[in-house]
């Protein structure tokens, strides 16, 4: 299938919106997003088992932004 790019390109906003709401929808009957894979179940089970026998302070949003900034220059 293949989208008609100029036909998209001919909506209004209103109408591609309706459109995304109208597709997701249908996604979401279609697709089970309960579930989790047993792999990303053992990964989070590791690091939560990680963090809880080595927790560390972590840090707050400013150090961090600082962090990032100072990787830039």
């Amino acid at each position: 299938m293949t989208a008609d790019k100029s036909l998209i390109a001919s909506m209004t906003l209103d109408e591609k919106i309706e459109w995304l709401e109208a597709l997701w929808a249908s996604l979401e009957s279609e697709a089970d997003f309960q579930s989790v894979p047993d792999w990303h179940q053992e990964l989070i089970e590791r690091r939560l088992k990680r963090m809880r026998e080595q927790p560390t302070p972590g840090m707050s949003v400013d150090e961090l932004f600082t962090k990032l900034a100072s990787r830039k220059k």
